[in-house]
């Protein structure tokens, strides 16, 4: 193969080339650090400098990983760099065979993937033999990971809008970094070939006439289609090593066609996102070029900047996904039911789903010499998620396979800590015998718009010999029920920020068990915070004892109801399908949606500067699941609304939250920031997914509903009197963006 034209020079030149590459590496693992295994062998496919391979080697100590790359100097940087007992590198081309079938229990292929095909003359039927290969090489019931980049899903023709004075005052031939943007794509669009444009170059058309006289001066524009556009954007700024990257194709296949590619080898997906690295959009789209839409001129939404997909194997006839097969809408539902309340002063009427008991969530946990360990499920089936009740909007495009990584939890009625060894026996074949200490963790309310459900969780210190005694027991309707493993609380953490894991009250967890045990975190990875537009302004603080002195208003439950108007319940089937499509098993499950607005939910949390302190605001509601936990109806929330079926980008949900932030509590907010990757929480019973934010005050006014400003400080130290899961995981999230930024 002609790899051999990616060569960087000598040992200087990979050095610095490396340096800049690896600030994204640690990210790149904490995306498959909480579905890889963590024993046995793993292979980091095209490893590079090898940064990554020693992450895992340092993350997983009793598994083996092996660097692979087709590169002598790379493999020769590796060797003098990483040095590690459960570390080894090792010369190879990706797409053959290196070791020997169902060897491997992982693979990791990390950017690496589109080098495959630009120097095989973009012929993707490469990418299908090297998967192949990799099938075949993986043991049953290894995973597959691929980070790549991803061909947009619209390849039609767009305006792309770029600048002609960002360059230098002259332009020097052998200097690209003098260069202008709108320079460099002149030269882009006669220089690069593609599968698209296989002989070159690109197809382009003059559309600066569409700009007014002033802008002409600084602006350009050019037509070309949406992918090609994409090639561009995503290499301009890697100027240094052009000449090298001009020969690579970054996209090759389209999410569906990874998804496709890995189903029809016998991979459970446990995960397939859209990737949108916050520090490339930042520093590298925002205000530099614009993409608009060819005809009205309107800005389209970012292009992903990279793709993730997880797939497990499975043996032959075995579930590779969960797929709802029908649905319809019952008004008696039998195991859920739904109830309204109505607050006695303004006979206002809240609707709730009701489930018959408490939850329980369990967190075995221990310490060794890299820190807390937790228990939890992985490739648990959680079918709702898969539900296909409303159409999924665009702004969160995850696909699971409906098998995820979660706490181990149970229906309990009156849970009380000497009873959580009944539990864990049950549940996981965990002896009393090894339990040292049983805590009760936080309670809360996962989801209080319209979910009525208490979380009570606790935390339980094991001995670490129990691992090997452990097996799941409890067996839900599916085939498949996953497994019991022990990961690294740190790691999960870091998943959590950059949208690798979906479940919500894991998180949470984690957050209360390493605070109480005074575990420092790690620095944030999720989205960056300009911490130099948090001005002080003027809030009026309040204690948390004088939030609490207000019970809030009674709700009743009334006897009948015969019309909800928020609320509705489905019963549906849901299927275990195998790679062939054929259904292995078929489950009714009962769900609630809500009629008018999409199963996806924007909360937003404003923060605020006063001296040297940091203050979050928290929005007052009455809530009767609230009554029931605590026989008090005020509850502290985060602003949070749920988005409706006409909002279709992220872009549209931020200028949603924006206006209904300022509109509903007088709070004008600077863009926000996420605030690490959205999540479920109530996989159980709702298809709800959260995504949540971080909004720096810029001013406030008056308003009906003022938000309460509350210490940040004193709030964590608080944290188990409030029991909004929301404000708990957004305010968890933040502490740990300021604490650690």
């Amino acid at each position: 193969m002609g790899y051999e034209r990616q060569h960087r020079g000598q040992t200087q030149s990979y050095e610095q080339y490396y340096r800049g590459m690896d600030k994204s590496m640690r990210q790149k693992v904490a995306l498959i650090s909480s579905y890889f295994p963590t024993h046995g062998r793993l292979a980091d496919m095209g490893c590079g400098s090898g940064q990554g391979s020693y992450d895992l080697a340092r993350l997983f100590p009793q598994a083996h990983i092996i660097g692979v790359d087709i590169s002598p100097q790379a493999i020769e940087f590796a060797n003098k760099h990483h040095t590690v007992e459960n570390l080894s590198f090792q010369l190879g081309d990706i797409s053959q065979k290196i070791f020997e079938p169902e060897t491997l229990d992982g693979i990791f292929n990390s950017s690496v993937l589109h080098h495959v095909t630009s120097f095989n003359q973009f012929d993707t039927t490469h990418i299908t033999r090297l998967l192949d290969a990799q099938t075949a090489q993986l043991k049953p019931g290894g995973l597959l990971a691929i980070r790549d980049f991803l061909v947009p899903e619209y390849q039609g023709p767009v305006i792309l809008e770029l600048k002609t004075d960002d360059g230098g005052s002259t332009k020097d031939s052998n200097q690209l970094e003098t260069w202008s943007t709108a320079d460099l794509f002149l030269k882009f669009v006669q220089e690069f070939k593609s599968s698209l444009y296989p002989k070159g170059p690109v197809p382009w058309s003059d559309a600066s006439d569409t700009l007014s006289q002033s802008e002409k001066k600084r602006l350009f524009r050019a037509v070309v289609d949406f992918r090609t556009a994409l090639e561009f954007i995503l290499r301009k700024d890697y100027r240094a090593d052009w000449d090298t990257e001009i020969l690579e194709e970054y996209t090759y296949f389209t999410k569906k066609q990874f998804e496709t590619e890995l189903k029809s080898r016998g991979y459970k997906i446990l995960v397939s996102t859209s990737l949108y690295n916050p520090w490339i959009i930042k520093n590298r789209f925002e205000g530099k070029i614009r993409l608009l839409h060819l005809h009205t001129k309107h800005p389209l939404p970012w292009p992903a900047t990279n793709y993730l997909i997880i797939g497990q194997k499975v043996a032959p006839h075995q579930p590779v996904e969960l797929v709802e097969a029908h649905f319809d809408e019952v008004h008696a539902p039998e195991y859920l039911s739904l109830e309204c309340h109505v607050l006695e002063s303004t006979q206002q009427k809240v609707e709730l789903c009701h489930r018959p008991q408490r939850v329980v969530d369990l967190i075995p946990w221990y310490k060794d010499h890299e820190g807390i360990k937790v228990l939890l499920r992985r490739g648990y089936p959680r079918p709702i998620l898969n539900s296909m009740a409303d159409v999924p909007s665009p702004i969160d495009d995850t696909l699971t396979s409906g098998y995820v990584v979660e706490p181990i939890s149970a229906l309990w009625d009156t849970p009380q800590a000497q009873e959580v060894s009944e539990i864990l026996k049950e549940r996981i074949n965990l002896s009393k015998s090894h339990i040292i200490s049983v805590e009760p963790g936080l309670t809360y309310l996962p989801s209080s718009g319209g979910i009525d459900e208490i979380i009570q969780s606790f935390y339980i210190e094991i001995n670490p010999e129990a691992l090997s005694h452990m097996s799941v027991n409890y067996k839900p309707d599916f085939t498949e029920h996953g497994t019991i493993d022990a990961l690294s609380a740190t790691q999960l953490l870091r998943s959590y920020q950059i949208g690798g894991l979906l479940d919500g009250r894991l998180n949470i967890a984690i957050y209360d068990l390493m605070l109480r045990h005074r575990i420092e975190l790690d620095p944030w990875i999720g989205d960056d915070c300009d911490l130099s537009i948090l001005k002080s302004c003027h809030v009026i603080p309040k204690k948390i004892d004088r939030l609490f002195e207000d019970q809030g208003e009674r709700f009743k439950k009334l006897p009948s109801y015969d019309y909800f108007e928020y609320l509705k319940a489905l019963k549906a089937t849901f299927v275990e399908k195998d790679a062939t499509n054929r259904v292995i098993r078929s489950v009714d499950f009962e769900y609630m949606v809500p009629r008018q607005t999409s199963r996806f939910t924007c909360s937003i949390l404003p923060f605020a500067k006063q001296g040297n302190k940091l203050y979050l605001g928290l929005e007052k509601k009455n809530c009767p699941t609230s009554q029931r936990l605590k026989d008090a109806s005020v509850l502290y929330s985060v602003p949070a609304w749920r988005l409706g079926h006409d909002i279709f980008t992220m872009d549209d949900a931020l200028r949603e939250i924006r206006h209904k932030l300022l509109n509903d509590h007088g709070v004008k907010a600077h863009h926000p920031i996420r605030l690490g990757g959205s999540y479920a929480p109530s996989p159980g019973i709702t298809p709800e997914r959260v995504t949540p934010f971080l909004a720096i005050v810029e001013e406030m006014f008056s308003s009906k509903a003022p938000l309460d400003w509350v210490d940040l400080e004193e709030w964590l130290g608080q944290r188990n009197r409030f029991h909004d899961a929301h404000l708990l995981l957004s305010g968890l999230r933040a502490f740990h963006l300021f604490a650690t930024t």
